[in-house]
């Protein structure tokens, strides 16, 4: 149980470390793609429109000079006059470079984006050339796709060191918690054992008491008999839940197992119970610990479930399920919730005479949990509770 909450406070501090990472990279990812798309837009504009400015100058068409600017090297310059000639050495330039519709298109070349602006050179007289400039993108498309990297092994890198720092901190903070939680179940399972002999010395003493006193006999038997109850339960309550119940786990023909803990509960708590179908499933569990959980939730059904109800024997998907269906109050579903609880009253002010000690249910959800089955709770048709066990089924039902 310790182990599943560190690792999931771990997982919780490089999880919520991750988003954070990943909502600020992605965020700006974008807003520097955008920048530098829009940057170098930009650079082709202001190249062509320099060019164009020229042109209008001199008033002539003539070929771009060649540029000394490391910046502006990178960007390629035609000249077409308004017939669609190229001015200069046609061989110079690209078949891709030539004036398009739109002031602003991005094309392919290559595999390479490549943006280019038309821009018209005006003078007086009217349009005297077209300028058309163009500049790759690889560049920038080089640099975002190296962020992208960073971005991820970083991110991966900076979850990775927030999970091990989040499990050393976990560690850290469970440790006061797994020694409280120890100390209690020792107390408990320390406690049951030493209440043991007191307690059958003072049955023996009740029994002879009620030789003499029949009424005050019975009222210290029943008393003692509670106690008795209580300390069992306790005992197996704190070993299941410290993980030192001795759990072996066989083939059991759950229908043999299920009639005796009915035929127990009619017996000494007076209950109705029917069973159905009649199959004869075969689980993997220790019948021991199964027939102790049975006892409990049957138990419950006399206290809590009216005294009635019925019990299912299901087999599917690998699953032996013995749901226990009765025909009580029921829980809501926020009650049900903690209904697991050791110690758990659906109403607290209720004595224990007709309440219980809270611990019928806690028990088997242990009891069960051990044998590597899961006990759950869910409302029955006719709005009691519906308890179902489920195990797991033997090969030998495959």
């Amino acid at each position: 149980m310790f182990g599943s909450l560190r690792l999931r406070m771990a997982l919780s501090h490089a999880g919520v470390l991750l988003i954070l990472l990943a909502s600020v990279g992605i965020s700006g990812y974008f807003v520097l793609s955008h920048n530098l798309d829009r940057s170098s837009t930009r650079s082709i504009e202001a190249t062509a429109a320099a060019e164009a400015d020229r042109l209008a100058e001199e008033g002539a068409i003539s070929a771009p000079p060649d540029s000394d600017t490391p910046s502006a090297a990178a960007t390629r310059i035609a000249v077409y006059s308004p017939t669609g000639a190229i001015a200069g050495e046609a061989a110079d330039v690209p078949a891709w470079l030539y004036p398009r519709s739109q002031h602003v298109t991005t094309i392919v070349v290559g595999r390479e984006r490549v943006r280019i602006v038309t821009e018209v050179a005006r003078a007086t007289t009217g349009p005297i050339a077209t300028v058309v400039a163009a500049k790759s993108l690889a560049p920038q498309e080089d640099l975002l796709s190296d962020l992208r990297w960073l971005l991820v092994w970083g991110g991966l890198t900076a979850a990775a060191l927030s999970f091990a720092a989040g499990w050393l901190l976990a560690g850290a903070a469970v440790k006061p918690i797994r020694n409280a939680y120890g100390a209690q179940e020792r107390f408990a399972a320390d406690a049951s054992h030493e209440l043991r002999t007191p307690l059958a010395f003072l049955r023996a003493g009740a029994e002879v008491t009620s030789e003499h006193d029949a009424a005050l006999g019975d009222q210290m038997l029943k008393e003692i008999d509670y106690l008795s109850s209580l300390t069992s339960r306790l005992l197996a309550l704190a070993r299941a839940r410290s993980g030192r119940s001795d759990v072996v786990l066989e083939p059991v023909h759950v229908r043999e197992l299920v009639t005796e803990a009915v035929q127990r509960a009619e017996r000494n708590d007076s209950a109705r119970i029917s069973i159905e179908p009649n199959t004869d499933p075969v689980a993997m569990a220790d019948p021991i610990l199964l027939e102790a959980a049975l006892d409990a939730v049957l138990e419950n059904v006399s206290e809590h479930g009216g005294g009635d109800a019925s019990l299912a024997l299901l087999s599917e998907d690998g699953h032996v399920a013995i749901a226990v269906s009765d025909r009580g109050p029921g829980l809501s579903r926020e009650l049900r919730a903690r209904a697991l609880e050791p110690f758990f009253r659906a109403d607290p002010a209720r004595s224990r005479s007709r309440g219980g000690a809270g611990l019928g249910l806690a028990l088997a959800a242990s009891l069960v949990h051990e044998q590597g089955g899961s006990l759950d709770l869910a409302e029955s048709e006719g709005g009691g509770l519906r308890v179902s066990i489920t195990l797991q089924a033997a090969r030998t039902q495959a």
